[in-house]
């Protein structure tokens, strides 16, 4: 007759897969640099006051879509004004993983004026701008899919094991075959037009986009 409540949450591939999750947040964290880290979770922070705010509005229709459009070009503009300096050669970029970040701030604002998303949980809201694992390269979800896979309580050991070999073709993918791809594409483009062959000049064509596709498809298994 003994009831554990919430704790009954507290299986052993729960609390596995959250300390995973946990690590995998803070490593990402770790490689974009702490103060990027920081300024990302402060921008976070305040997409979700706007979404709060737009949760407020929906009574008011057109205070609501005005209050959206603002929204949605202020992050636009603090986008581009962050990753100008890279653009133009004058500067590195403010904080990598903005545009992701900023894809999904839109998303989520649109998914709350809308009535699909819902800001009261304000730590699920701030978990689905802040993923830190696809900060780097996506994929993007949307916030209904993303807090149900945060919260579900069904997760078994089957479905673990699934995400663990997920995670484990992602990491090959980007370090074992993007990588050696990238680095061969970026040697050969760096040669001189004189000292490039019409056989290393496909080489380097064909290892350049499948750099590209095998890194993307790896933080997206990892993701």
């Amino acid at each position: 007759g003994y009831d554990r409540g919430p704790l009954s949450r507290l299986s052993t591939p729960a609390v596995t897969a959250w300390c995973f999750r946990a690590g995998a947040w803070l490593f990402i964290a770790w490689l974009l640099g702490w103060s990027a880290a920081a300024a990302l979770t402060l921008a976070a922070g305040g997409v979700h006051l706007l979404a709060l705010l737009l949760h407020r509005l929906r009574s008011n229709t057109p205070l609501a879509r005005l209050g959206l459009t603002a929204s949605l070009a202020g992050i636009a503009v603090a986008t581009v004004a962050a990753m100008w300096p890279a653009v133009a050669g004058t500067g590195p970029v403010f904080a990598p993983g903005l545009p992701v970040l900023a894809c999904l701030a839109a998303g989520y604002l649109v998914d709350v004026h809308r009535g699909k998303a819902d800001p009261s949980d304000h730590l699920g809201g701030v978990l689905y701008v802040l993923q830190w694992p696809v900060i780097p390269a996506g994929p993007l979800l949307r916030a209904t899919d993303f807090r149900h896979q945060l919260w579900r309580a069904d997760l078994t050991m089957a479905g673990f094991s699934y995400g663990v070999r997920r995670v484990v073709q992602g990491l090959t993918k980007v370090y074992m075959v993007a990588g050696p791809l990238g680095s061969t594409a970026d040697q050969i483009f760096a040669l001189r037009v004189t000292k490039l062959s019409v056989d290393a000049a496909w080489l380097g064509a064909v290892c350049g986009p499948l750099a590209t596709y095998f890194f993307l498809s790896g933080f997206t298994d990892i993701g």
